[in-house]
């Protein structure tokens, strides 16, 4: 136990990124991946790799979301397929298609395409991300999509 005599919240102002759980928006949304680990399932017949999201670009800056990569199941190969070739994507993005560790995908800003669903157990309204993008910015050397590539662009 740590010592708390003489904290009192009611003296400091609330942080900023305190907000609402409020679901975001549908469509893209500059992230990064700032966490990641490899989780066992309530039921224990899978794991998955949770990735925690943090929003870096626009009016969400701060907001956090969360993305599950199913890796092994003892009776659905189809989870694993989806799982594995959606976390392919988060990758690609990264410009790391083979990385050592989950850590590897960290910090680098992508284009996470954001969406809504309803959860089969509770019913809730939840954010989901889609699918993810490279961002394309001019720090990255981005070009719009289907743009010939230059003989110096490598």
């Amino acid at each position: 136990m740590a010592d708390l005599n003489g904290f009192d919240a009611n003296a400091l102002p609330e942080d900023p990124l305190v907000r609402s759980y409020e679901l975001l928006p549908d469509g893209p949304l500059e992230v990064i991946a700032s966490a990641s680990e490899m989780r066992e399932s309530k039921s224990g017949n899978a794991t998955y790799l949770e990735v925690e999201l943090e929003v870096v670009g626009g009016d969400h800056r701060g907001r956090r979301l969360w993305d599950r990569f199913m890796m092994t199941h003892q009776t659905s190969e189809k989870a694993v397929e989806i799982g594995r070739s959606r976390l392919a994507s988060l990758c690609r993005a990264v410009g790391n298609p083979a990385p050592g560790d989950s850590s590897d995908l960290h910090g680098v800003p992508v284009t996470a395409i954001v969406g809504r669903e309803t959860r089969k157990d509770t019913g809730e309204e939840v954010n989901r991300v889609k699918a993810y993008r490279p961002l394309e910015t001019p720090s990255r050397g981005g070009r719009p999509s289907g743009s010939p590539r230059r003989l110096w662009e490598r």
